[in-house]
């Protein structure tokens, strides 16, 4: 009997002794998880996303770079005085120019624009690696003739040839998040908000030890009455931490390990570090995504202040304070939308002011106030602040798809600084050419309007996209994905894949134009092809393209063609080349992405889908040359604690797809577009620089496009509804106005430059009758643009002296009369 007891006894010292070391290791591995998690998010620096480097060069317009105005928005501020402290400017008017276009402007630069370092190739730049004294930019007639660098460190000022300041915030992002702005800070919040937010949430903060137990028993015993739950005695720093660690399921193992939690958490940290970071990870609810974006959590009562109120936190009234602390217990109860009454978010506000007075934080008067005042519904809430939402989006897309590829668990490095491509006075510009532009087309366009409502209610609004980009470089200086980010988060230039229709025909030119391994090319500028009705097999089934204007013109050269964007013609030109052929020029291209488009003739006429980023790839690639590179926008990726001068981003190599000379011809057809075709309203509506371009419209008229370029910029417009319906507009109707309207303003200032003939290519003098050489006899002779070797070698044989003696008489007195 003895032996057993004393057996007895052993077994149970030894379950306790195990189950002590079970409970100490699920301790241990709780604290472990608790100082490495916590730790994460308190010291959660957002990534800071930026526009591109405002680059100050000698000979740069300063009209065109709007100087002063920059400046000011990179936080800048204008002084009356020479400027001595960092961040001050002065601009100082030459006297002899009464309109302000000389001068000198003086800035002493801030410390944080040492992120942004001289150019490296510029030796003068290099020589003064701080440049934090006053520099000094001399402005003649509108232009920089000179920069000056005084810097106490070295002996004597220095003139850069170029100089780099900061650039423009465009948004922030933190951990999963994107966020409108940083973290808001407890000191800067109004101290009736963290009262009417403590009081309502954990009245006892500041006294208990992470477990409050008479809200426990209090709770408990309210539940026990109902025979239900209906009351938590949750703490807030129990609520953290299933913010953070765990999920929101009703578990007694998942209540334990949330109480252990939250007594660790305190045990590690002080109360001002815990409310830091609950302040910023309260979930209040999210705002809709549309077409495919998905829903956005509103986290943190910062970025909550802006969604629901269109202003800071500083800024709200004590209505809107107590609103956003009722709506902590239930967002999708409490939080003001158009999408619900607002009586239930009244009487919970209500609820907090009644308990605010009773704690002596209001006044009865000031309760009463409050009480009065209306909810209005969030129908336009401030969704993000700052620029370009659509491009702080992208640049989250191509981090996160980094990311996957390298195998990282995060898509951005607390603390870093991304800087774009994106040009602040282009994005201003586009933006403001699609908002214009949609609104002149509504009033011509059948069918919805502009509507403010949900982006899932029946009124979806007439949509537009553009994208402009160096088509030497591939960096996008502006993108504008929709009419209004508020409604519809769907970037319509990386995300929508529509029909391009002729905009893709150029595609076909360059299959056509350029010389095969064996050979020649099987077509010039000066090949006739007989526009007629052609009947094919697509698919197994006959298919007979038609011409839009139902016409037929007989025989008309290739430049004809492609000018008046003839269908059947370019079908003919696409059999004779091989759809094979055309599907492969697509792919190297880029048009319709890293796809292999069907082999089938009406890809010939753009019956196929592509984003307007994979047609703006495309056609950037004609203006590099027939040199392919990647669209990018992001420049630069500084980590922290890294040295910025050796920041960098990957940048993709130009790829040669087609021949410089193939690409030449073919930017000469779609000049000629400009000019005589299409595209020719192009000049109508004043604008001159010489360019090349292309219309495009699906059919049925479900979408418009036009996509030009100048030697120094790509731009491409596309215009419809995000679900396919008629417009009742071709493209150039619809997206060629916008075209125009943003390039006008984005080349103001510019010198006008015309695109250079590579040395492989010829011009000679031609008979648009026959393709053949012109001579006296075949009057209206034209000049056109060949490959060295394939230019024609006959003369045309004329139609007789009486027909040339007319057209000469013909040519004379249209020269006269005009």
């Amino acid at each position: 009997m003895i032996r057993r007891r004393l057996r007895f006894r052993y077994i149970a010292f030894g379950l306790a002794v195990i189950a002590l070391l079970v409970c100490a290791g699920w301790v241990i591995a709780l604290d472990r998880k608790v100082v490495n998690g916590f730790d994460a998010h308190l010291h959660r620096q957002p990534a800071v996303i930026y526009a591109g480097r405002l680059t100050l060069q000698r000979g740069q317009p300063v009209e065109s770079a709007q100087l002063p105005g920059r400046l000011a928005r990179l936080g800048y501020r204008p002084v009356d005085e020479t400027p001595s402290q960092p961040g001050e400017f002065q601009w100082r008017t030459s006297g002899q120019d009464e309109r302000g276009r000389s001068g000198a402007l003086q800035l002493v630069r801030r410390s944080q624009d040492q992120l942004f370092p001289s150019l490296p190739s510029d030796p003068a730049a290099r020589s003064a690696p701080s440049q934090r004294g006053v520099v000094t930019l001399t402005v003649e007639d509108d232009r920089l003739t000179e920069i000056t660098v005084s810097d106490p460190s070295i002996a004597a000022p220095v003139s850069p040839s170029a100089l780099l300041l900061g650039a423009e915030s465009l948004g922030v992002i933190a951990g999963l998040h994107r966020l409108s702005m940083e973290p808001v800070r407890p000191s800067e919040m109004p101290l009736i908000l963290l009262a009417a937010i403590l009081t309502m949430e954990d009245r006892r903060f500041w006294t208990h030890s992470g477990i409050d137990v008479r809200s426990v028993a209090r709770a408990l015993a309210a539940d026990l009455r109902a025979g239900r739950i209906v009351e938590g005695g949750s703490t807030l720093t129990q609520q953290l931490v299933k913010n953070l660690f765990l999920g929101h399921e009703q578990t007694i193992n998942r209540k334990l390990t949330e109480a252990a939690m939250a007594l660790l958490l305190e045990a590690h940290y002080p109360k001002e570090q815990i409310l830091d970071v609950y302040l910023n990870s309260i979930y209040f609810g999210s705002r809709a995504g549309a077409q495919g974006a998905g829903a956005q959590a509103i986290i943190g009562v910062g970025e909550a202040a802006e969604f629901y109120f269109g202003r800071p936190v500083s800024r709200l009234s004590v209505a809107e304070q107590a609103l956003l602390a009722a709506m902590i217990k239930s967002p999708v109860r409490y939080a003001p939308t158009a999408w619900h009454t607002t009586d239930t978010a009244r009487a919970r506000r209500d609820v907090v002011l009644q308990r605010l007075e009773a704690t002596g934080v209001i006044t009865a008067e000031t309760r009463r106030s409050a009480q009065q005042t209306p909810i209005a519904a969030a129908q336009h809430p401030v969704v993000m602040a700052g620029e370009a939402p659509y491009v702080v989006d992208w640049v989250q897309q191509v981090l996160e798809e980094r990311a996957a590829a390298q195998g990282a668990l995060a898509a951005t490095l607390p603390g870093a600084q991304i800087v774009t491509t994106i040009d602040p006075a282009l994005q201003r510009l586009a933006e403001s050419a699609v908002r214009e532009g949609l609104a002149q087309l509504e009033s011509r366009v059948p069918g919805p309007k502009h509507s403010t409502t949900s982006p899932a209610g029946p009124a979806a609004p007439l949509q537009a996209a553009l994208i402009a980009l160096d088509p030497h470089t591939g960096a996008v200086k502006a993108l504008v994905g929709g009419r209004d980010y508020q409604l519809s988060q769907f970037n319509r230039v990386t995300q929508a894949r529509r029909q391009p229709g002729s905009l893709f025909k150029p595609v076909v030119y360059l299959a056509a134009l350029e010389p095969r391994p064996d050979g020649p090319p099987l077509f010039t500028l000066a090949s006739v092809i007989n526009d007629e009705p052609v009947t094919l097999l697509s698919g197994g089934e006959e298919w007979t393209p038609r011409n839009v204007d139902l016409t037929y013109r007989g025989p008309v050269t290739f430049r004809q063609v492609a000018e008046s964007s003839i269908n059947a013609a370019t079908v003919q030109i696409a059999s004779a080349v091989g759809f094979e052929r055309v599907a492969q020029m697509a792919h190297e291209v880029g048009a319709g992405g890293d796809r292999t488009l069907p082999a089938l003739p009406s890809v010939a006429l753009g019956a196929v889908e592509a984003s307007p980023l994979e047609m703006a790839t495309f056609y950037a690639t004609l203006a590099n040359g027939g040199a392919r590179v990647a669209p990018r926008v992001i420049d630069l990726l500084v980590e922290p604690e890294h040295d910025p001068s050796v920041a960098s981003w990957p940048q993709a190599p130009s790829v040669p797809v087609v021949s410089p000379e193939t690409a030449y011809l073919v930017t000469s057809l779609l000049s000629g577009v400009i000019e005589h075709g299409t595209g020719r309203s192009v000049r109508a509506l004043g604008f001159d620089y010489p360019a090349a371009g292309k219309t495009g419209t699906s059919s049925a008229l479900h979408d418009a496009w036009f996509a030009g370029y100048t030697p120094g910029l790509l731009t491409l417009v596309w215009v419809g509804y995000d679900r396919p319906q008629p417009i009742g507009l071709t493209g150039a109707q619809a997206a060629l106005p916008i075209w125009t309207s943003f390039m006008q303003q984005a080349l103001e200032g510019e010198p006008a430059r015309d695109f250079v003939p590579p040395a492989g290519v010829i011009s000679r003098r031609i008979d648009p009758a026959s393709g053949k050489l012109a001579s006296w006899r075949c009057p209206g002779g034209v000049s056109e643009w060949f490959i060295t070797g394939t230019e024609p070698t006959e003369s045309c044989e004329g139609r007789g002296v009486i027909v040339a003696v007319q057209g000469w008489l013909t040519r004379a007195w249209q020269w006269l009369t005009n």
